[in-house]
């Protein structure tokens, strides 16, 4: 999704009324936290992959394990 954010010039210096000096600006730091909770939000991402894969490992490792010690107590 593409957003984009019509940023307006800063009011005249010599401008005294309220409503166009006070009016709210675009903050420059938004978009560096958009980012950071991004680059956050991937990196959550990638460890919980991370967890699923180990997981999955240690249960085929548990099967073998299972299999291997089924065969020993056929004998």
């Amino acid at each position: 999704m593409v957003v984009f954010v019509l940023v307006q010039p800063p009011p005249p210096v010599n401008d005294t009324n309220p409503y166009n000096v006070f009016r709210p600006r675009e903050k420059a730091h938004r978009l560096h936290t958009r980012r950071v909770s991004i680059t956050v939000q991937i990196n959550w991402c990638s460890q919980r992959e991370e967890k699923k894969r180990l997981l999955m490992e240690c249960e085929v490792n548990l099967q073998r394990v299972q299999m291997k010690y089924k065969v020993y107590a056929r004998r």
